[in-house]
């Protein structure tokens, strides 16, 4: 089995690579990998390296890249702005966000939100992106964003060809109303669990946001979010 792993400092002795400690920890104490083992390592900006482990010790596993290659960003940037909800909640928020292909996330603070900026636990999060990069062998590392007010976002989604925010307000298109043609860099915009106020999603329609309605059922945020990017993610295939 061939193990993904995210490698973001090198430190390259006699043409080999000694992966950090923290790296080695992880795929000798818990992926429990063996010499000779291939592992994918990439750089989470396009950089991917076919290698195998030649040494394993206490210390470090050092490794041997066999071949490498550059893959291109894609050419469709999806960019997920969402309200932070509970925090388990937005750990899976994250990980489903960057399995289904965002290049970049954007916490948000709304009317709503019961999430208070002295409570960053960005750190984490970012071990959750890596995460979830290695486990769906996505090569371009999403960017998370510093935690910011809705109407301070606001002003900058003119620049998206798209920015769909889900709504339970009338009035909402499907999706399937959307005219995707052209789209390459599309914001998707999701409320917290007591959703956005009538007054926060006037507000975004202002700044050319298009209130869309994921049905009759109301979603649960984390829901709406994977539901809202994996309909994105399928329209623009």
């Amino acid at each position: 089995m061939r193990i993904n792993c995210l490698v973001q400092d090198i430190k390259i002795k006699q043409g080999k690579i000694i992966l950090s400690p923290d790296t080695s920890h992880h795929l000798t104490r818990v992926l429990r990998i063996k010499e000779d083992q291939e592992i994918t390592i990439f750089d989470g900006k396009g950089n991917i390296g076919y290698s195998e482990a030649i040494e394993i010790n206490k210390n470090a596993v050092i490794i041997n890249v066999l071949r490498s290659e550059f893959k291109s960003r894609p050419d469709i940037e999806i960019e997920l702005f969402q309200a932070i909800p509970k925090l388990e909640r937005w750990d899976t928020i994250l990980q489903k966000s960057v399995e289904l292909g965002v290049s970049k996330i954007h916490p948000l603070i709304s009317k709503h939100t019961e999430y208070k900026k002295s409570n960053d636990k960005s750190s984490r999060w970012k071990q959750i992106i890596r995460s979830a990069a290695e486990q769906s062998a996505s090569r371009w590392l999403p960017e998370l964003s510093s935690i910011q007010n809705l109407s301070d976002v606001l002003c900058n989604i003119k620049s998206y060809d798209l920015a769909l925010v889900g709504s339970l307000y009338s009035p909402s298109r499907l999706f399937k109303e959307i005219n995707w043609n052209n789209a390459k860099k599309v914001a998707l915009i999701i409320g917290p669990e007591g959703d956005f106020s009538q007054e926060e999603i006037n507000l975004i329609i202002s700044n050319h946001g298009i209130p869309v309605s994921f049905g009759e059922q109301i979603l649960r945020t984390e829901t709406a979010a994977i539901f809202g990017l994996s309909v994105i993610k399928y329209e623009l295939r």
